[in-house]
């Protein structure tokens, strides 16, 4: 099973962190990631 972790710097735009999450999640997928994980609230922050 293939770990990892995204890191980004997360906005106070949810839309564009919901952007940044699909860009990571794709590259995940596309690298067989099994598990991937996101900062708390990352689509949260204001």
């Amino acid at each position: 099973m293939l770990v990892a972790a995204g890191q980004f710097a997360v906005t106070s735009v949810w839309e564009k962190n919901a952007e940044i999450c699909a860009s990571l999640m794709a590259q995940a997928a596309e690298n067989d990631v099994s598990l991937f994980v996101l900062p708390e609230a990352l689509l949260a922050r204001g």
